[in-house]
């Protein structure tokens, strides 16, 4: 019976692992209209609601647009040094987190 336990503690991480989304893939055409901004360019209820949602300081901005209004793009790295990113309106509505 112990060969049947690990077969189904495989099976069910595989199944687990599969299931799991990609993280930090991003759409090819999503990231072609991409254009690299200063935070400084980044209205200010956009860094607000992106930042609280990455919880810490953005370093990095980018805009595109996206049902016809711009969406802005934070970054920034975790204490363990992943990239983590959020997509913001200008009115500072999060529309997607990147982890």
């Amino acid at each position: 019976m112990p060969n049947l336990r690990v077969l189904t503690f495989t099976a069910l991480a595989a199944l687990g692992l599969a299931s799991m989304p990609v993280l930090g893939a991003e759409n090819p055409a999503e990231e072609a209209q991409e254009k690299p901004i200063q935070l400084s360019q980044v209205p200010q209820a956009a860094v607000d609601a992106g930042e609280k949602a990455l919880g810490g300081k953005a370093t990095e901005a980018k805009v595109m647009e996206q049902n016809g209004q711009q969406v802005y793009e934070l970054e920034r790295k975790d204490a363990s040094g992943k990239e983590r990113g959020v997509h913001v309106t200008a009115d500072g509505k999060v529309l997607k987190k990147e982890e």
